[in-house]
């Protein structure tokens, strides 16, 4: 497989991605809603005999601003922290800067 292929084969993995990112939120999205319904239903907050509706557009929409500014803001905050390249990636990971003059063998091997 040449370069090309592999470039090719990337960007498949990254669009099925970002399809399960997205299906991730909506799913966020629902199930928050369904345990603030459940919620809701559970504390009797409705009119004695009465149950609450199961599709109440205004909490659904709090759901989904909420989610949203959620994942948004953490999205923001990753991108913000990974702007410095490759370097902060490493440092994340638990890499160090190596000394180019080091006498250990193992770091003489990493930096040849």
């Amino acid at each position: 497989m040449d370069f090309f292929e592999h470039q090719d084969a990337a960007r498949k993995k990254t669009g099925w991605l970002v399809a399960l990112f997205a299906l991730a939120v909506i799913a966020t999205v629902f199930l928050t809603y369904v345990v603030i319904i459940a919620l809701i239903s559970w504390q009797g907050s409705s009119p004695a005999g009465s149950r609450p509706a199961l599709w109440q557009p205004q909490i659904f929409s709090f759901v989904v601003a909420g989610t949203l500014l959620v994942v948004g803001f953490g999205s923001l905050f990753k991108i913000a922290s990974l702007r410095h390249g490759g370097r902060v990636v490493a440092e994340m990971l638990g890499g160090r800067l190596l000394a180019p003059g080091t006498g250990d063998p193992a770091e003489r091997k990493i930096l040849n």
